[in-house]
């Protein structure tokens, strides 16, 4: 649903090109991805860190913003409350 894998810990780094993490393959995943931010452990779960979660959301709300108008509709709902 996700493809996600296990990991034995989190990426640390971004993975180098066609380098891939320590992982256990699975039926939606065959072969271990790369990593493609540092990640760091959260709840048996690896997540971005901080600094890399803000640039990662900047840059979604960039494109669903060019694509949808996606800040007006955010804008309209703030006004409404």
């Amino acid at each position: 649903m996700y493809n996600a894998v296990c990991v034995k810990e989190c990426p640390k780094a971004q993975s180098n090109f066609g380098e891939s993490v320590d992982c256990t393959p699975n039926a939606d995943v065959k072969t271990c991805p790369g990593a493609l931010f540092a990640t760091k452990p959260l709840a048996k779960t690896c997540f971005p860190d901080g600094e890399v979660t803000a640039k990662i959301i900047e840059q979604l709300l960039k494109e669903l913003d060019s694509k949808s108008g996606f800040s007006k509709y955010i804008v309209e709902l703030q006004m409404c409350w």
